[in-house]
This record gives C-alpha cells, structure tokens and sequence, in this order.
C-alpha cells in the first residue's frame, strides 16, 4: 500500500516503517480500488471542528498521517482512508472504506470516541462536527481501475439527512445516480470519480463525495448543471454540510501502488474560511450554509507504531 501526504518527512517514514508490513499485507483487496455495488463498500465519515485557534487542517492530517494512517491500513477490510481540507479554515475532513459494515463501524466508534489505540496530539484540538456510517451503493466511471493515491485532487462532500428514509429505494436511486453520472459528470474533463453511500432505510444519513483535477472543474460542473436545467427528483433531503477542498491524505489498499514513490510536496497555508460551499449533492435541499454547534466529542487517531517513531525520529536528527 503507499501512503501519499503532503509531507515528505511523512512520505519516507511511513514507506520506510511499513515496509515489513506490506510484504504480508499488500494487496488485500486486489489490483483495483473495490467499487459498489460490484463489491461491498462501507464508509465512515467524520468532519471535524478544528478548536484550537493555532491548530490547522494541514497540521490535522499531518498528525493523522503518521499515526492513524499506518492502524487503519492494517485493519481487516481496509479499503481507502482520505483526509482533506473542506474550504473552511475551522473544519477537517476525514473518510474512510471497508468491506464490511461491521469493520467501518468499529474504526469509527474508536475514532469518535477516543480509544486509546488512535490517541495523538489532535485529541485536545478537534471536536467532532458531523459523522455517519453509510453504504456505497454507487460509483463512477463504473469501468475504471483506480490503483493511485489522489494527493492533490479537488474533494467535494455533502452529507445529508432524508426527509422520510423508508421511502429510498436504492434501486432507484442508482438509476438515477448513473443518469447525473451519464449527463454531467461525465461531461466534465477533470472529472475523476464519485461515490455516493447511505445507511437509508434504517438510517436517515446520505453522504456523496467526488474527486476533480482542480476546482476549475467543480465550477465547470456547476455552469453545466445549470445550463441544463438539472434537479434532482430522488427523495428530499436537508444538507448538514457541503464542503470543497483539496486532499492531501489517501491511502488505497491497491497491490499496484506498493512499490511508487509517493507524492511529495510542502503543506499548503490553511484556507480562507468560506462557510459558503459548492453543492456536492446533485439536489439536496439546503438547510443552512452555517455550521452548527459541535457535537461534544473529542477527536481520536491511532498511535504509530514503534518502527515509525524511529524513523521519524532518526529523519528527524539529519
């Protein structure tokens, strides 16, 4: 597996430290990145409010990156983990992807409630703001073998919350998931990829995200979606958060990436805050573009392992 971040420091010492690791371990869900509904796809999605005002979101995933990133590639079913800013100065993104319900559930409940296991210095500075546990059940480009890391990519996210969930059917709303797939997105040039997950219609929570070249083309998006008039006509929902930023964490679980060098570059200055977002939702009802109090919860990551600590260490006396 390769960690790509925006760190050098990080990039070698996770490589480095892992390296024993992943020759037992790599390739655990074959040569392409799963995609539902082919395969089984549980997400977690955490956003955070970053609490301490000398604290950023480029700070956050650094910290997550030598810590969290190593423990939750080795958990059973791992599939991706993705950190990103979200076009607020005051909030972190974090996903991640497992094969079974079971195995996303238990990462996130450790996570959210600060099990020992993932303490790090984020524990004092992050609270978290919006979460939820859903199931992929869409996709695109369906034909497509994602094996790389996105490290430097455009995110756009919306979670969201149905009006009345015993009325989604899921059949239903991929139908209609491959139609704004087949008319918009892609249409777009940097268009990469998009999933979209739910826990309907025991839960209420729906959550999608897409991956572009740049935020040039979120815009480009937009321009189109409106030039044709597009709305959504699935089931209503009211937005908790929409958000656009830039990744700069993604691990797969894809044999292809184990031997590539990883994506180096500096940290980028925190974002302007912007509680104005792009709508990443194709149609949901927006509620409010203002972020509401935090949920009282402290924000958890895994400790690194002692193979990493050295290295870190020892990079860090050069």
């Amino acid at each position: 597996m390769k960690f790509t971040s925006a760190f050098s420091l990080l990039a070698y010492a996770i490589k480095y430290g892992t390296a024993q690791a992943q020759a037992a371990e790599e390739g655990t869900c074959g040569t392409c990145l799963p995609l539902p509904p082919a395969s089984k796809s549980f997400q977690t999605l955490r956003i955070y409010n970053i609490t301490d005002p000398n604290w950023t979101a480029e700070q956050a995933i650094e910290e997550s990156a030598k810590t969290t990133g190593p423990q939750l590639a080795k958990m059973s079913g791992f599939q991706r983990y993705t950190a990103a800013t979200t076009g607020d100065s005051g909030l972190v993104l974090y996903m991640n992807q497992f094969a079974s319900k079971e195995q996303a559930q238990a990462a996130h409940d450790d996570m959210v409630n600060n099990v020992g296991k993932w303490s790090n210095a984020n524990n004092d500075k992050l609270e978290v703001f919006a979460s939820a546990v859903t199931e992929g059940y869409a996709a695109f480009p369906q034909d497509s073998c994602f094996t790389e890391s996105q490290v430097g990519k455009t995110l756009t996210s919306g979670l969201y919350k149905y009006q009345d969930p015993a009325s989604v059917d899921i059949n239903e709303q991929y139908t209609l998931e491959q139609d704004w797939y087949n008319e918009l997105y892609s249409q777009i040039p940097g268009f990469i990829m998009s999933y979209v997950s739910t826990n309907a219609p025991a839960g209420d929570d729906k959550s999608v995200w897409k991956i572009l070249e740049s935020a040039a083309d979120e815009e480009a998006y937009q321009a189109l979606k409106t030039e044709k008039g597009y709305e959504w006509t699935g089931p209503a929902n009211d937005k908790v958060i929409t958000t656009i930023g830039t990744i700069k964490l993604d691990v797969l679980c894809t044999d292809s990436t184990t031997d590539d060098a990883a994506d180096v570059s500096p940290p980028a200055p925190a974002p302007a805050d912007d509680s104005t977002t792009a709508d990443a939702n194709p149609g949901g009802t927006t509620v409010s573009t203002q972020a509401p109090a935090p949920i009282p919860s402290s924000g958890s990551f895994a400790s690194i392992s002692a193979s990493i600590v050295a290295v870190v260490a020892a990079v860090v006396m050069l």
